[in-house]
């Protein structure tokens, strides 16, 4: 059994290597990013939802007509390929909009979400003593703030993230208390 200066003196150098590197806050954001993701984004069955809990998109996708790049949306219905003229297009036409584009094709464009997600989740941490960030990459932040001004805030922990990151950190500091007292 240790004495109670041994237990000082790790607890201590705990301490002090938590100055530096707080390793339980690092563990704590990188749960709560996965949390925040599977809410955002989705599963494959089930919409996002922004940090409210409305389910997105929480306002009518357009419905202005639209052109798109059938080499970016694969799947697109032959259908889609005549024009305002009735002739046949090289690119897809949409004269219901956005909403009519993504029942055609059974999701939302690649290049919106998914670029956005893996960034979203596989962006390295930013680590700085006893900060860590999310960091969202400079090519993704306009999709961010556009998803956001249109949808509300979706990039910040809900009320139930906010819970489960106190519950989830103050869980990895006990962890790591009773592992530097053995």
């Amino acid at each position: 059994m240790a004495t109670v200066s041994e237990i000082n003196q790790r607890i201590d150098g705990l301490l002090s290597q938590w100055q530096s590197n707080f390793l339980p806050l690092f563990s704590s954001v990188s749960f709560i990013r996965g949390e925040i993701s599977r809410r955002a984004f989705g599963g494959k069955s089930s919409p996002g939802e922004n940090t409210a809990g409305s389910t997105l998109p929480t306002v009518p996708y357009s419905t202005k007509p639209i052109y798109a790049d059938v080499k970016s949306l694969p799947n697109t219905p032959s259908a889609f390929q005549i024009g305002k003229r009735g002739t046949k297009i090289k690119s897809a036409y949409f004269p219901q909009g956005y909403g009519q584009l993504k029942d055609a094709i059974g999701r939302p464009p690649l290049e919106l979400t998914n670029q956005l997600d893996i960034a979203f989740t596989n962006t390295p941490l930013a680590e700085a003593g006893q900060n860590v960030s999310i960091v969202i990459p400079d090519d993704q932040a306009g999709k961010v703030k556009g998803l956001e001004s249109k949808y509300g805030t979706i990039f910040q922990m809900s009320k139930e993230e906010e819970k489960l990151f106190t519950d989830d950190l103050a869980q990895e500091i006990a962890d790591a208390i009773n592992k530097a007292l053995q």
